[in-house]
């Protein structure tokens, strides 16, 4: 093997070698200067914050053809929120701000927040069905 093709392999192997020794628990900047703002009545769990209600809760889930069954896929959450809060505002406060017991810190859950009449509507999801499960049991919990 000729030095130049040795010389990118090496080079390629500490490469490899410092990527997978790298850890992605660090939040990226745009992460962390969209969480850095929060307004102050919602900087903890908006779920169990004062002046927010969880006014109900249903199971999603998907219907598999065939066999024909439901798989669930997670929870939607009704939540009545204090006046001035915005749609972005609670999704932020959601994705910053979630304590331990709550649905939106299962890892791999995903977060859509809409508006229907007065409350807000949180649709906690994730792909996995042992998440999706996860995700519903600490809906109920709330």
């Amino acid at each position: 093997m000729s030095t130049t093709k040795s010389r990118v392999l090496a080079a390629g192997g500490a490469l490899l070698a410092a990527l997978s020794c790298s850890t992605v628990t660090s939040p990226t900047p745009a992460q962390a200067s969209a969480c850095s703002d929060l307004p102050a009545t919602l900087t903890s769990d908006p779920l169990t914050a004062g002046g927010f209600e969880v006014v109900g809760v249903d199971n999603l889930s998907r219907t598999q053809a065939r066999p024909w069954q439901q798989i669930p896929t997670g929870a939607r959450l009704f939540v009545r929120a204090p006046a001035g809060i915005t749609e972005a505002d609670l999704h932020r406060a959601a994705t910053c701000s979630a304590s331990e017991g709550s649905p939106m810190s299962v890892p791999g859950a995903r977060l859509e927040v809409s508006r229907q009449g007065g409350v807000y509507v949180l649709d906690v999801t994730a792909p996995a069905r042992s998440a999706a499960l996860e995700i519903q049991r600490r809906a109920k919990a709330l």
